[in-house]
């Protein structure tokens, strides 16, 4: 199911849910378990306005609980991102830029 909301002509959300029979599944194979995360509120914005920064990341809140890119720690990077300005829409340029805008996984 999926649902777009909107309030004045402007989308406001966009909702999609999926609904399915729990199917149980004897795997050995996954050994990774989710990281917990404190709520986004709870974390720190990130000061992206400095010259190491990419332009490109400048239009983006940072809430990293991990290490910065390039620290050469072996820790794995987690967070949360947000655009500064409210996106009207999500389309493939959109998508582009959010997967293109969080650093690189391998940047050690």
């Amino acid at each position: 199911m999926c649902a777009d909301l909107a309030q004045n002509g402007l989308l406001m959300t966009h909702v999609v849910g999926l609904f399915a029979k729990d199917q149980p599944i004897q795997s050995t194979w996954q050994t990774l378990t989710a990281p917990v995360a404190p709520p986004w509120q709870d974390v720190e914005v990130l000061d992206m306005n400095h010259s190491f920064a990419p332009e490109f990341t400048r239009h983006f809140e940072f809430r990293t609980l991990g290490p910065l890119p390039y620290s050469n720690s072996p820790e794995s990077n987690l967070g949360y991102l947000r655009p500064h300005t409210r996106v009207t829409r999500r389309d493939a340029g959109h998508v582009c830029a959010l997967i293109d805008v969080w650093w690189l996984a391998a940047s050690r």
